[in-house]
């Protein structure tokens, strides 16, 4: 299964989520307007958004199938973040 597509790999683990039908556990629908979706993830002022390629197989580890995109506010918040590990005398 792992050499499958992403998109058939996400339609599998939809049947699995839906056939034993746990509170905890929700399968989410793909975005199709990443744009939208970033814009929602601004207003909630979340830190952004990972993807990946729905032609790419499974692959574990730092691979260019996958992107990150954070948030505008995000970045601004953690733009100081380095000065947290400066060394001090």
């Amino acid at each position: 299964m792992l050499d499958l597509l992403l998109v058939k790999r996400r339609a599998k683990l939809q049947v699995l989520i839906e056939r034993h039908d746990h509170p905890n556990v929700l399968f989410s629908a793909a975005f199709d307007n990443p744009l939208r979706l970033l814009a929602a993830c601004e207003e909630r002022r979340l830190e952004g958004i990972v993807s990946k390629r729905t032609d790419a197989p499974y692959g574990s580890g730092n691979a260019s199938d996958w992107v990150k995109v954070k948030c505008a506010g995000s970045r601004e918040a953690h733009r100081e973040r380095w000065r947290l590990f400066e060394k001090t005398s």
